[in-house]
């Protein structure tokens, strides 16, 4: 639940910065 709070918090932080990219997503994930 935390995980999945952490990995939206951060995909909300690469929209604002408009530095989205599925390759980072992943890459948090797979660091959770």
């Amino acid at each position: 639940m935390l995980a999945a709070l952490g990995v939206e918090v951060k995909l909300v932080g690469s929209l604002a910065r408009g530095g989205f990219s599925i390759d980072s997503d992943v890459d948090i994930l797979v660091t959770s």
